[in-house]
């Protein structure tokens, strides 16, 4: 919980899911990637990023008021779960691509929504979404698009910056949380400013 963030105080469960998988982490190779883990654990970058929520919540308490919110890579889900919980946001949908990843997401989201009143299905979604694969592409658009850690390759740039571009609205904002030297983050950031996004770094 966070009682120094805002009247509203919850606390967020989520499992990670324990592997004996001993390959690279980041595997790229379509031979090997369903074992990929990224979306298994929490990581630091998620849990920064869920804090950041908390205190936007509370400091400019319209900032998700009423707003869709779409968490891409969310692999635990935890930036999105503050989302739907913390925040006033009218629905908040989870994404990521492998199976185990989202039979995680679906057990997050459901352990949750048995614990706190005030939000239900109707508020929530865990979908399927591969940024390869348009025909798991959301319809529609949503104000708001959240991500950590999204990149770790310069070769994922253009695939995530063209997901940014079909899901967000034309006035939406899009907030990622990623550690600054992380290779492809400047990449992105030079690609989307070149599509015409204005960039609010915060340190």
């Amino acid at each position: 919980g966070a009682d120094d963030a805002d009247s509203k105080c919850t606390t967020i469960s989520v499992r990670e899911v324990a592997t004996d998988w001993t390959g690279q982490v980041f595997d790229t190779e379509s031979a090997r990637a369903q074992a990929d883990t990224t979306g298994m654990q929490v990581w630091a970058t998620s849990l920064v990023f869920s804090r950041w929520i908390v205190k936007l919540q509370a400091e400019q308490a319209t900032s998700f008021a009423s707003k869709s919110v779409i968490e891409i890579g969310a692999g635990a889900g935890v930036p999105g779960l503050v989302s739907l919980f913390y925040t006033d946001a009218s629905a908040v949908t989870l994404t990521d691509v492998f199976s185990h990843t989202l039979n995680n997401l679906r057990f997050n989201v459901a352990a949750n929504l048995k614990t706190h009143s005030g939000r239900s299905y109707s508020n929530v979604a865990v979908k399927e979404l591969d940024w390869n694969n348009t025909e798991t592409f959301p319809k529609g658009s949503f104000d708001i698009v959240i991500g950590s850690d999204l990149v770790y390759d310069d070769e994922l740039v253009d695939c995530l910056a063209t997901q940014v571009d079909h899901l967000l609205s034309a006035d939406g904002i899009f907030y990622m949380v990623a550690g600054s030297g992380r290779q492809g983050v400047q990449a992105l950031v030079k690609r989307l400013e070149s599509s015409g996004y204005a960039n609010n770094f915060d340190s």
